[in-house]
């Protein structure tokens, strides 16, 4: 699975910022890259409008028994962190997709319910922090921004094939943005989270929360191994594709690797 044209987009823009941000005068240049392998479940509560252009949701129903959804699915999983002495820049992603099959609790769309369905899901995420350090003694905080970009698709049918039903939702969502860590030189803690309550982005409003945990074991200077968790909230509605959602999506699952810091 690729990300969508709009999401390579900005990852081209993200690499023009990391250029930029490479200029600025500093003390300290530290890069750490991290590679592994995560694995994430969806869970939560979905709607869809019956017609084009509706306007109102029929009841909510839950991804796990009404799409087929829910079970862990693995995916690679990349973090690279350029600190600068005291701002700090990290970009983070993954991607997973999952298969399915349900039974609607109430209309999806203009799939009735009661109806046996087959779900496709694939969600992207690509998330990026700029945080400015203070340490005191083995702490550092380090408050700063951070933009998520979540782009969720979802493909629904009825098992008899006669009807089917398409969410895409694609939303990059600013967040206040808190890293605390604790450097205990072979052992490091990190905790991070971000929170936004938006009124509108793209036809598209809600809360989300993301928080993340991870420890660090370092061998050597150079390498290091991680292990982690992280849960990410979406509630939202809006308009998609001249339909109107709502969505309570959970999104949670651990990660492990290695890393290089130089």
């Amino acid at each position: 699975m690729e990300f969508s044209r709009e999401s390579v987009m900005r990852s081209v823009r993200l690499a023009a910022l990391l250029g930029v941000a490479l200029t600025v005068g500093c003390t300290q240049f530290e890069v750490t890259a991290q590679a592994g392998y995560t694995e994430m479940a969806v869970g939560g509560n979905m709607a869809l409008a019956g017609t084009a252009g509706g306007s109102t949701t029929t009841l909510d129903q839950s991804v796990e028994s009404a799409l087929g959804l829910g079970e862990g699915q693995g995916s690679p999983y990349g973090r690279i962190s350029l600190d600068m002495g005291v701002p700090v820049l990290t970009v983070s992603g993954f991607m997973f997709e999952e298969e399915g099959q349900g039974r609607l609790q109430a209309n999806f769309g203009n799939i009735v319910g009661g109806t046996d369905v087959f779900t496709e899901l694939a969600f992207d995420n690509l998330k990026i922090s700029y945080a400015l350090d203070f340490g005191v003694g083995p702490v550092t905080i380090s408050p700063g921004l951070a933009c998520n970009l979540f782009n969720l698709d979802i493909h629904v049918q009825d098992v008899a094939g006669f009807a089917t039903e398409d969410l895409e939702v694609l939303a990059p969502v600013p967040m206040a943005f808190l890293r605390v860590g604790v450097d205990l030189d072979v052992v490091a803690f990190v905790a991070e989270g971000g929170f936004i309550t938006i009124p509108e982005v793209q036809d598209v409003e809600g809360t989300f929360w993301d928080a993340e945990a991870r420890v660090e074991v370092r061998p050597t200077d150079l390498l290091h191994l991680f292990a982690g968790y992280r849960f990410m909230k979406i509630d939202a509605e809006g308009i998609a594709d001249d339909q109107a959602f709502d969505v309570t999506l959970d999104i949670s699952g651990w990660m492990v690797g290695g890393g290089l810091r130089f």
